[in-house]
């Protein structure tokens, strides 16, 4: 079984500052990043199945993990 997760990293550094979830979708997990930064986001999706967001100096990535996996 596998859960969805939002992970914020700043940009210029790489550090991953923030992560959002369990989420039971993608949609749930692109609602709540869109509260967090004050804005709907553009979603990009990538070859890896994650989709990315931009609001800089954040990237934010939404991607399925699955249930016990090393955060």
């Amino acid at each position: 079984m596998s859960s969805v997760y939002a992970t914020a990293t700043h940009i210029p550094t790489g550090e991953v500052t923030r992560t959002l979830g369990p989420f039971d979708s993608r949609h749930a997990a692109y609602v709540a990043v869109g509260e967090v930064v004050g804005q709907v986001l553009t979603w990009e999706r990538q070859a890896t199945g994650a989709y990315l967001a931009e609001k800089y100096p954040m990237l934010w990535t939404v991607e399925e993990r699955e249930v016990g996996s090393v955060l």
